[in-house]
């Protein structure tokens, strides 16, 4: 179950204007402490995984980072 600091937008990413918008937020729960960005996890096909962990909540969450053709997203683990 994610808290308020992590209950962001899941799924994938329709733009690149999203991605970004996205990863200032992510930016900014780091800088904040609220979320911990753990190691890189590995590739899944054409995106490039990140997992992180809510300081708040200890939820994990995995983000796949999109290449110049595909879209990644933010997800929940489960």
């Amino acid at each position: 179950m994610s808290c308020k600091y992590c209950n962001l937008k899941k799924g994938p990413f329709k733009s690149e204007k999203i991605y970004t918008a996205f990863m200032k937020e992510i930016n900014t729960l780091i800088k904040e402490g609220f979320l911990i960005k753990l190691d890189e996890v590995d590739f899944d096909g054409p995106f490039f995984i990140t997992q992180y962990k809510c300081n708040a909540c200890d939820q994990n969450w995995i983000l796949k980072t999109p290449d110049q053709a595909f879209r990644g997203g933010w997800y929940e683990v489960k």
